[in-house]
């Protein structure tokens, strides 16, 4: 049974379907009602919603993402022995004929268009859908594994972040909720970036954010 099905068999009203149960979904679980199934939907609704609400909640850094994560993130592979490379789009992977396994990596530049190749004794991907999507159509060695070709019966989602900038305070009710009421097929995710971040807590003016989720 799908979501929608269960919800028409409850009788929920088409004003809190169509104002809160579908956007609430769409930005949730990225998905419509009608794509999820009921369990599956029932559940997540429990877990996140009723019973971790605060577990729910966004949590934002003392300070810039780049300062609190990516930062120390690098310098901590670089005391490692590692190294951070960035501008390189993976092309391709070259395996051995005996074992099969994986032993190089092939990149190229974005700016330059200027091909590289990093020995490798194990590779992790930190790729979305798409990408690995497209990677997997260019690399016969990844197209070759059955395991991994099911990846292209994955939907993607499309995501829109924006920021607005306003050059005085604007009061919200709310510093964080979930939109509805636009696009059909999109459901949307508010928050009032002044209130939840202690560098904008002093400005003059008020930053809020939006994030977009698409279904379709």
């Amino acid at each position: 049974m799908s979501a929608l099905e269960l919800f028409k068999s409850c009788r929920v009203s088409q004003k809190a379907y169509d104002d809160f149960v579908r956007p609430m979904l769409l930005a949730l679980m990225f998905a419509p009602p009608e794509d999820l199934s009921a369990a599956v939907m029932l559940d997540v609704l429990y877990f996140f919603a009723f019973a971790h609400q605060n577990d729910f909640d966004v949590c934002w850094p003392r300070g810039t993402m780049a300062e609190t994560i990516f930062t120390p993130m690098v310098e901590g592979i670089t005391r490692a022995g590692g190294s951070v490379v960035g501008d390189r789009l993976v092309t391709g992977l070259v395996s051995d004929p005996v074992s099969g396994e994986v032993v190089e990596v092939q990149a190229v530049d974005r700016k330059t268009g200027e091909k590289f190749s990093y020995p490798a004794d194990a590779v992790v991907f930190a790729i979305g859908i798409t990408g690995f999507q497209k990677l997997l159509q260019a690399s016969p060695v990844l197209s070759s594994a059955p395991d991994l070709c099911s990846i292209m019966n994955l939907k993607a989602v499309d995501v829109m972040a924006t920021r607005l900038w306003f050059d005085k305070k604007v009061q919200t009710r709310y510093p964080a909720n979930v939109l509805a009421g636009f696009e059909p097929q999109a459901g949307t995710t508010f928050f009032d970036v002044s209130q939840l971040q202690d560098e904008y807590r002093t400005d003059s003016g008020t930053v809020i954010s939006l994030k977009y989720n698409s279904s379709d």
